[in-house]
């Protein structure tokens, strides 16, 4: 039969007035909430990941959270350039995984987010609840704090991973 798994992953870059670029947290997964999954049934994956929050919560997420734990910040909702949805199938038939990409960047507008960071989620709209929510890690994987200047641009990029497992079991 065919199994889907899906994945999402965020990652966090400050850039300063001069253009410089700054990674503040590479890559890292997510936990996709109860009503994230829900909420696939209702609309496609950039229809529920158009608004994205920073906070300074460090709780670890449940996937009961509808919000952050301690709101900073909501970024610019007409900003999500990077959109781009793909493809990739790698291995050899039958056993071969196909998974497909979702790609948007969220931007905070300078000194919208500056401060303390600990946690991220993205959502429909800032009226209804989190898509996903994540405390920002490491590279090691384990939870941190970053801090944005207050002269900073911050984007978020989110990438949302469906895998269909099309071998036959």
């Amino acid at each position: 039969g065919m199994v889907t798994k899906m994945q999402g992953w965020y990652k966090m870059v400050a850039i300063r007035p001069d253009g410089r670029e700054r990674v503040v947290a590479d890559w890292f997964p997510n936990l996709i909430t109860n009503v994230g999954l829900d909420s696939l049934g209702a609309y496609s994956f950039g229809g529920a990941i158009q608004t994205c929050q920073v906070g300074t919560g460090n709780t670890p997420p449940a996937p009961t959270d509808t919000s952050l734990q301690a709101l900073k910040a909501t970024a610019n909702p007409n900003y999500n350039s990077g959109q781009a949805r793909g493809k990739s199938i790698t291995g050899v038939a039958p056993d071969y995984i196909v998974y497909h990409t979702y790609n948007i960047i969220h931007r905070f507008l300078a000194g919208a987010a500056a401060g303390n960071l600990s946690e991220v989620g993205v959502r429909q709209t800032a009226a209804l609840p989190l898509y996903s929510r994540a405390l920002i890690l490491d590279s090691a994987g384990n939870p941190t704090t970053i801090t944005i200047l207050a002269d900073e641009v911050l984007d978020v990029h989110y990438q949302h991973r469906m895998y269909y497992d099309v071998y036959d079991h």
